[in-house]
């Protein structure tokens, strides 16, 4: 009974490709604990590629945050550039 109840405990956040997706997204968020990747049985290996592969992601997805955040600041320069140059406010 206590084991069925850690399997579905662990297997919350990577049951399914729709539970994995979810996961990945509230972790670009930081709402995702450390514990969501514990595993059942002991498989080190596996336990230390997910958290791997789940920093790469992160590392990644600020990457891209940044660089959309360096974007939307550089088109509303430019935006702003032209409206003075054509001195509508």
């Amino acid at each position: 009974m206590v084991e069925l109840l850690l399997k579905e405990i662990f297997l919350i956040g990577f049951f399914s490709l729709f539970e994995s997706l979810q996961t990945l997204f509230w972790g670009t968020f930081g709402l995702i604990d450390l514990q969501t990747f514990q595993i059942y049985k002991k498989h080190t290996f596996t336990m230390f590629i997910g958290l791997l592969m789940y920093g790469v992601y992160s590392s990644i997805m600020i990457i891209v945050l940044l660089n959309m955040l360096i974007a939307m600041m550089s088109n509303t320069y430019q935006y702003i550039a032209v409206c003075i140059s054509l001195k509508i406010y």
